[in-house]
């Protein structure tokens, strides 16, 4: 289990939310269906839940960076199981964990925190260049604010923040043609001195599954190839996993490839000119020649979530 790193200890009291993301009772069904799943999904079979949970001595939660961890660690098998689903399987976990009132507040957190991913990946990618990465941190950094509110996106997003300042001067100083090697160890070295003792096992190789996806998730932004993934995963996580994830990564390639060229003909129909019924029969039409039956819930979710609704 990946011990939380200490971070600013919030409450929900702390954070506003401005409105209640779900009615009441979708806590209570989303339980039911998580309490009724089978087993995890393959890439979780044999795993502990990452991250911890934690409440106060009154019993209502305390907002930290555990609490991140557990979302994310039933979060990362997204293609191999709908939201609805790893939502479920979410509000079955808190329910077991956390008083009732600890519970309400984990799943308004977990609205929040997915709507601010959902947003996320709205954005569009930086350019790859420093500047560019720098204006996408920026940019991340301010949407945090906004949805999740300050003291939730500190606690989230503290460590996160600074071990990507690290990783951005580092690469800096490695591609920094007027430095001998000597002068980058130097200052390589002057970075790491900075970063906080709490923060340092963040560059320190971490075998837990999430951390290393998480890593690569960081590092795939900065051009990391599909060898050195499969390299990076074989080094931590041993051969066989290297060789599972590395089949999951093609996997949800094929599909992503697959969802987007979808969207894009859904796009050309809503600028079609058709009527709005018309409209809607030709994106079911598509749905159904594009993707298998197993496959129309999972693209209903995603098209709700980007705002598209049949009329």
């Amino acid at each position: 289990m990946l011990k939380s790193i200490p971070a600013k200890r919030a409450t929900i009291a702390d954070t506003a939310f401005g409105k209640d993301i779900d009615p009441p009772s979708a806590l209570g069904i989303a339980i039911a269906k998580g309490a009724s799943l089978g087993d995890l999904p393959e890439s979780l079979a044999g795993t502990d839940v990452d991250g911890e949970l934690s409440m106060d001595a009154q019993g209502n939660l305390v907002i930290n960076l555990g609490l991140r961890g557990v979302f994310d660690y039933f979060l990362a098998t997204i293609g191999e199981e709908d939201l609805p689903e790893i939502r479920a399987r979410i509000a079955y976990y808190l329910k077991q964990h956390l008083s009732p009132a600890a519970t309400k507040q984990a799943w308004e957190v977990l609205n929040a925190y997915m709507d601010y991913k959902l947003e996320l990946d709205n954005k569009e990618q930086h350019d790859g260049s420093y500047a560019g990465m720098r204006d996408s941190l920026a940019m991340q950094r301010a949407l945090r604010i906004s949805i999740l509110g300050p003291s939730l996106a500190t606690a989230f997003y503290q460590a996160e923040d600074e071990y990507s300042e690290f990783a951005m001067h580092q690469a800096e100083i490695a591609a920094d043609p007027s430095l001998t090697a000597q002068e980058k160890q130097q200052l390589a070295d002057s970075l790491l001195e900075g970063i906080s003792q709490t923060n340092r096992h963040l560059i320190q190789p971490d075998k837990q599954p999430l951390q290393v996806e998480r890593n690569i998730e960081q590092w795939r932004e900065q051009g990391m190839t599909d060898t050195q993934i499969f390299e990076y995963r074989e080094q931590q996580l041993g051969a066989d996993a290297a060789g599972r994830l590395a089949a999951l990564d093609q996997q949800r390639d094929r599909w992503q490839k697959r969802y987007t060229d979808y969207r894009q003909q859904t796009a050309d129909i809503r600028n079609s000119g058709l009527s709005g019924t018309d409209q809607s029969a030709a994106i079911e039409q598509l749905r159904r020649q594009r993707f298998e039956p197993s496959e129309l819930k999972r693209v209903s979710v995603l098209d709700r979530m980007a705002g598209e609704h049949l009329q």
